[in-house]
């Protein structure tokens, strides 16, 4: 069944009001795939965000691998944890994040 989800704050300001079932199957390991890149760009260790979050090394590893995909509350704790960490990583992470979601396309050069 495709049923239209409810509506949900997003932590980027994004209006999920008509995203079906299927987009969120679609949209599953993007925010994993954006953090392994944002990680490893500015050598940030998994080990160290886990730190930083309070949580396990192997969560990390999880979204980093795609093997599972952080809520919106983490997401919003992922951007935290990364502004203490680098604050250039974290809107890097947004950025890349906001595009995947889009399907893309980029407003950076």
């Amino acid at each position: 069944m495709d049923s239209t989800l409810q509506a949900k704050s997003h932590p980027f300001g994004l209006d999920f009001t008509n995203l079906r079932s299927s987009d969120t199957i679609r949209s599953m390991g993007k925010a994993g795939k954006v953090l392994k890149t944002v990680l490893e760009a500015y050598s940030i260790s998994q080990g160290k965000l886990a730190v930083e979050l309070g949580v396990g090394r192997s969560n990390v590893y999880r979204w980093c691998n795609e093997i599972r995909d952080p809520n919106s509350e983490t997401l919003i704790r992922i951007v935290k944890g990364l502004e203490s960490i680098n604050p250039e990583a974290a809107a890097r992470f947004k950025t890349l994040y906001l595009e995947e979601l889009g399907g893309g396309e980029s407003s950076e050069e």
